[in-house]
């Protein structure tokens, strides 16, 4: 049974190989609000489409949007061989260009990886500096704080397995600015040049950015409103089915303060410190999940030191600390002045909370303070440490398959060829997308016999020119190339071919004369 077999009989599998294959959740870190939607095709198996975002050393934050070519299991594991290459090299060596030149040789050498796109940045919460790359992508969008939006220019390079990697792009941004990373088809109908497409693209960011929308599921921070409402606007405006990947990070003005508290070691302090733990965490916006257990290890520990960090009838503080590092990683820090009291093995339960907490979180260190000099036997103090990695959640939607399928009218896959003196032409009409690319290139193979003509492909009828259509170009132009021949394209200034072609890093020229 075939992949794709396999995915249209059993959606639950695939939907669950997605789910393990897309991050879990988004890093929370002090400086950079990450918010990613993935809008999931209509009416057909899930594709490879993805995103990440990955805390290098430093604070700096990797952000990444891609897409695989195809759908159903082979474009999903396809993805997670992409995501876990890029993450390896961007932890290990903190280097842009050496993560899209690594992605471009593995996705040469993996079967069904070739012609994936990618658009990758690297933010320095630090000092604003942005690096990004384009490998068949459009450019991020940044959406300023001024209200204003632009457009950043692509680095021109091709789909990864082409060899056709170029030095990555710099820019910089202000406090307060947004920025937008997405992969979608490109829109049709009354907008059709990639440079309008990113326009729109762009003022639709800003208005999501300033909350100028209607928005019913109520995301509560402006990189939420950013990611769900772009990925919108892209789906309904697809001319082929697929998936629609956003992800925005704003660059946030102040970070969010720590907590210190400190409490007098009563029950009544137990509530206040629980309250005052959980409105502080919830300016952090963490999973729900993340949110839960840390309360209730906080909460467990704070108990703890009330009742066992003193004798009673004794007075004493109890200090609770906490703070986001750079890298996303929470810290907490409970402390009291007490003096530590080993658990009663004939006491049933007693030592089993802190036990229970060091399971919850993802470290825990408990550290006796030094005896003070002068100070009654056994009084010294007690430090319990909690540190858990915060995620945000990812917001995963589905499209309106139907809607999207009406609008899918036109001419029909055809692939028209003939000679005009020594060279070889070919004009094409319709979608080429996975489901003709194949055609597509075997015909242009054939037209050329098997590379040894030169070959001019006329696109200027082609409704739709996907990664698979951009993929099979880049293969008969190697092929071409071992007959010393080559490929021209020729393409309508403004048709969808011309910006797919422009994003792909491919030369076209105007249009051909009639004949060839």
């Amino acid at each position: 049974m075939s992949g794709w077999e396999s995915a249209r009989e059993a959606p639950h599998q695939t939907a669950e190989l997605l789910a393990a294959h897309l991050p879990a959740g988004l890093p929370v870190l002090p400086m950079v609000r990450i918010a990613a939607c993935y809008r999931a095709a209509g009416g057909g198996p899930p594709g490879g489409g993805w995103f990440d975002a990955v805390p290098l050393a430093g604070g700096d934050v990797a952000l990444a949007v891609g897409a695989v070519a195809g759908s159903g299991i082979p474009a999903i594991a396809g993805m997670g061989q992409l995501r876990a290459v890029l993450g390896e090299v961007l932890t290990t060596e903190h280097d842009l260009t050496a993560a899209a030149a690594r992605a471009d040789r593995f996705a040469a050498a993996a079967p069904g990886l070739r012609g994936s796109t990618l658009v990758l940045a690297v933010l320095s919460p630090a000092s604003g500096t942005l690096q990004y790359a384009t490998c068949g992508q459009p450019a991020p969008v940044i959406a300023g704080a001024d209200g204003r939006s632009r457009c950043l220019p692509p680095t021109q390079a091709g789909p990864l397995g082409t060899g056709a990697i170029r030095p990555p792009a710099s820019a910089r941004l202000q406090p307060g600015d947004l920025l937008l990373l997405s992969s979608g088809a490109l829109a049709a109908g009354p907008i059709q040049t990639l440079d309008e497409h990113m326009a729109q693209l762009a003022a639709a960011a800003a208005a999501a950015r300033a909350g100028r929308f209607a928005g019913r599921d109520g995301p509560v921070t402006r990189a939420d409103r950013v990611a769900r409402h772009t990925a919108g606007l892209l789906g309904s405006q697809a001319a082929q089915p697929g998936e629609v990947v956003t992800l925005a990070a704003e660059w946030l003005a102040a970070p969010v303060a720590g907590l210190d508290l400190e409490l007098p070691a009563t029950l009544p302090s137990l509530r206040t410190a629980r309250h005052t733990f959980a409105e502080w965490l919830s300016q952090l916006d963490p999973l729900s999940q993340d949110q839960d257990t840390l309360q209730l290890a906080v909460g467990e520990v704070v108990s703890n030191a009330i009742e066992h960090g003193y004798p009673a009838g004794q007075p004493g503080l109890v200090r609770l600390e906490a703070v986001l590092g750079a890298d996303g990683q929470l810290e907490c820090r409970i402390g009291d002045r007490g003096s530590w009291q080993v658990p009663d093995p004939a006491v049933p339960g007693r030592g089993s909370g802190l036990m229970l907490v060091g399971r919850m979180v993802d470290q825990m260190d408990v550290h006796h303070q030094p005896q003070p000099p002068g100070a009654p036997r056994g009084a010294r103090g007690t430090v319990v440490t909690l540190r858990h990695r915060l995620r945000r959640p990812a917001a995963v939607t589905a499209a309106a398959g139907p809607a999207l399928a009406a609008r899918r009218t036109g001419a029909p896959f055809e692939v028209d060829s003939g000679v005009d003196g020594a060279v070889v032409w070919a004009r094409v009409c319709g979608p080429v997308n996975q489901d003709t690319a194949g055609r597509f290139r075997s015909q242009l193979l054939i037209a050329c016999r098997g590379g040894t003509l030169p070959l001019r492909v006329d696109l200027s009828a082609v409704s739709y020119l996907g990664r698979a259509g951009i993929a099979a170009l880049y293969e008969v132009t190697e092929q071409l190339a071992v007959y010393q021949q080559e490929l021209s394209l020729v393409a309508a200034p403004g048709s969808v071919a011309a910006a797919a072609l422009g994003l792909a890093g491919l030369p076209y020229r105007g249009l051909m004369s009639p004949g060839g």
